[in-house]
């Protein structure tokens, strides 16, 4: 079994520096599971992987770096629920309120948390003003969030759709963006509209969810679509490798 695990260990570590980084435990962690190898099993190697690759760094052989995350593939994850795009198309057809389809489309678009947008009763996180909307040298428009939940401040390009919503509250008159919108009204609103159509799982954090998972579904990158949902923790992340396309796994061939 040892002798496996040093094998599995070499596998893991990168050829040229041995510098082991969390994206490559990752890459690690999303070929084993493509394999058909499962969780609890990749979580048993991972510990003792890390025992070896431990005594190898106390004897110089190669260097750890001290911000790798060591996910713990818990043993059951949650369905994560997420909108189709057909599902999508459907829910919004239905919401004939203008700031309500506006918001919604801004959430699908961006993977925001609610209170990163919209004046909600969380304190840890607090909407994005005008002035933190900006613009990159190649013409993206871009909005940073200062205060996040975890709070590390991020910044987020914004697609065409999410470009439009913003500039509809703009125009609106807005003092801040969507500012003119009752969260608790428009959360209830949404359920309401799900409900109609028989989502009744749905609520607004599934809008998060669904550019999480869109991002993975066409190829983006875990470390990538981390920094862009500002999860703190890659666990969080890896709750959507399982929603990648198998080709994506090949990239871990280039390294």
């Amino acid at each position: 079994m040892i002798e496996t695990d040093i094998r599995i260990a070499e596998r893991l570590l990168p050829s040229d520096p041995l510098k082991l980084t969390t994206g490559e435990v990752i890459r690690f962690v999303e070929k084993r599971r493509m394999e058909g190898v499962s969780d609890q099993t990749i979580r048993h190697t991972l510990t003792r992987i890390k025992t070896l690759l431990k005594h190898r760094h106390k004897m110089g052989d190669i260097y750890l770096s001290a911000e790798i995350e060591w996910p713990s593939l818990k043993a059951s994850e949650p369905r994560m629920r997420y909108l189709t795009e057909t599902e999508e198309k459907r829910l919004l057809e239905t919401i004939e309120i203008d700031d309500y389809r506006y918001l919604a489309e801004f959430l699908i678009d961006t993977g925001c948390r609610p209170a990163e947008v919209v004046k909600t009763t969380a304190t840890v996180a607090k909407p994005f003003m005008w002035e933190d909307v900006s613009t990159s040298k190649d013409g993206r428009t871009l909005i940073t969030l200062w205060k996040t939940k975890t709070g590390k401040p991020r910044t987020i390009p914004l697609t065409p759709r999410a470009v439009e919503a913003l500039e509809w509250s703009r125009e609106e008159g807005h003092v801040r963006p969507f500012d003119a919108i009752s969260y608790e009204a428009f959360k209830q609103y949404v359920v309401r509209r799900a409900n109609d159509l028989q989502m009744r799982d749905v609520v607004v954090y599934t809008f998060r969810h669904t550019c999480a998972a869109r991002l993975v579904q066409r190829g983006a990158d875990i470390m990538r679509v981390k920094q862009w949902m500002g999860h703190s923790n890659i666990e969080t992340t890896l709750g959507y490798a399982k929603l990648a396309p198998e080709d994506i796994y090949a990239l871990s061939d280039l390294l």
